[in-house]
């Protein structure tokens, strides 16, 4: 690469990362690049070092040179020129930050804001209070580059944001924040209106109106500290789940719908063949279930019935594991004569062929009924004891 190709490669990537021209501290990008293109001292590093030994020579030449001592103090007294600067060069520090972390440790694996995140989120509600200002004042950082090294510092410690923090940002109505929130929402609203309404054609507008409720309802609760104390992410997204179910009923009742909701409890098979994608967690807690809603109880025993919690799964399964191991396969989609060929051979006559297909129909019938029993009655007594 020529010498002249190197200088605008590094200056031009120096100016992308900190946005020197647009905060004022480089004036003419184009002419700085041809004057340090003519330094000679410099050409004799590119011929007898490294690239990186004379990238660093030349960033040394453009702040000691062209970033003059009165740019940095107009651009440092400028206040709000520089909390807008941190913004736009915190965005890089989180995502550098997010992609070193173990995203399943985070907040956003349970509240799922994909594409965006919520652990890392650039807020800059939570930022301006991380910013010690009258360090900055102090004129203890001369350079972009040393600015962003303290900022990864303290980001390091305060992110990646829990529970307790994002429920803070949201009570002081963090508008970064709510716009990720409230994508949150939407999306739970929609796989909530997928179960009840993949059949009707005006699905659409009932899943925009309940989101629209079910935002509007979810703010005012938070802002107005009327919600729970949430222990994990799991319990705020069962939470807006609930309330979404809500609300969306409300308005299937007000508009007097039939939908494909199952009302049934007792028929398992359709709750544990229901795509219901990853509504719960190896974290079970009683906390997310209202004994009075359908919908919680079927999320809770698809979870135990899947996720094997230590403890409840041991609660509803004792005796009955054979059973209910024949229970999930044909769940998902073993016929009782393939099961029947698996457990007792494909040797058998017609007669005990059909006599081991109803066997296995009636052992699974029986462990639905129980199975539902059981927990219900494991969430009475949990709930019974003042521990939700």
């Amino acid at each position: 690469m020529l010498f002249e190709d190197c200088v605008k490669e590094i200056i031009t990537k120096e100016d992308e990362r900190y946005k020197l021209v647009s905060v004022s501290l480089l004036s003419s990008k184009t002419d700085i690049i041809k004057h340090i293109s003519k330094r000679k001292d410099l050409r004799q590093i590119k011929e007898k070092s490294s690239f990186s030994e004379l990238r660093k020579k030349i960033i040394e030449v453009l702040y000691s040179e062209y970033v003059t001592a009165q740019k940095i103090d107009s651009f440092f007294s400028d206040e709000a020129l520089f909390k807008d600067w941190i913004i736009r060069i915190s965005k890089d520090i989180l995502k550098r930050l997010r992609l070193r972390s173990n995203s399943s440790a985070t907040i956003d694996k349970d509240l799922d804001p994909s594409p965006y995140t919520i652990a890392f989120i650039v807020s800059r509600t939570f930022i301006y209070e991380l910013i010690d200002w009258n360090k900055y004042q102090s004129r203890t950082f001369n350079t972009p580059e040393s600015i962003e090294s303290d900022l990864a510092s303290v980001y390091a410690l305060r992110y990646p944001i829990n529970i307790e923090v994002l429920l803070e940002l949201l009570k002081k109505d963090d508008g970064d924040l709510w716009k990720v929130f409230r994508y949150v929402i939407y999306k739970i609203t929609d796989v909530v209106a997928y179960k009840y309404l993949y059949k009707l054609n005006n699905k659409d507008d009932l899943r925009s109106e309940a989101w629209i409720r079910s935002n509007e309802k979810i703010y005012n609760l938070i802002l107005s500290n009327n919600t729970p104390n949430f222990e994990t992410g799991i319990h705020l997204r069962n939470y807006i789940w609930r309330i979404s179910v809500n609300n969306l009923a409300n308005l299937i009742k007000k508009k007097n719908i039939v939908t494909n909701h199952i009302e049934d409890l007792n028929d398992i098979d359709k709750i544990l063949s229901a795509d219901w994608g990853e509504p719960t967690s190896d974290n079970f807690s009683f906390f997310d279930i209202d004994i009075n809603n359908l919908e919680d109880i079927k999320l809770g025993l698809v979870n135990v019935l899947f996720n094997k919690p230590d403890g409840i799964y041991e609660s509803i399964s004792k005796g009955i594991d054979d059973k209910i191991d024949i229970l999930l396969q044909h769940t998902d989609g073993k016929s009782y004569k393939e099961l029947a060929e698996n457990i007792y051979g494909s040797n058998l006559s017609a007669k005990e062929q059909k006599q081991c297909e109803d066997n296995l129909r009636q052992g699974v019938s029986r462990v639905k009924k129980t199975l539902v029993d059981r927990f219900k009655d494991l969430i009475s007594k949990k709930l019974g004891d003042g521990k939700r």
